[in-house]
């Protein structure tokens, strides 16, 4: 589906799943045990500094922005909710629910 914007039509973008996927695969769980209803954590990835995985994951997350918050939001735990997330300084921003 595409919006208009004045006299422009905008593209609907679009998300590849196997980057979804991959990202999906090479984030760290994320820290969930803060009581406030409202916090912040840091995004972070499993692979190994060395590896191969690792410069992927960072690629994603400054090339592929629009898959990588989707893979974040799916792993989302139930009873939170995705407030923002600053892919400047890899911050991902939580309610609860």
């Amino acid at each position: 589906m595409s919006k208009k914007f004045y006299n422009q039509q905008l593209k609907a973008q679009r998300l590849s799943p196997l980057v979804v996927s991959h990202v999906k695969e090479l984030l760290s769980p994320i820290d969930t045990d803060n009581e406030r209803s409202a916090f912040t954590v840091r995004v972070n990835t499993n692979a190994d500094p060395e590896s191969r995985d690792y410069r992927a994951f960072w690629n994603y997350q400054s090339r592929f922005t629009l898959e990588f918050v989707k893979a974040l939001e799916s792993l989302i735990p139930q009873g939170l909710r995705l407030v923002e997330y600053d892919h400047l300084n890899n911050k991902l921003s939580l309610e609860r629910v």
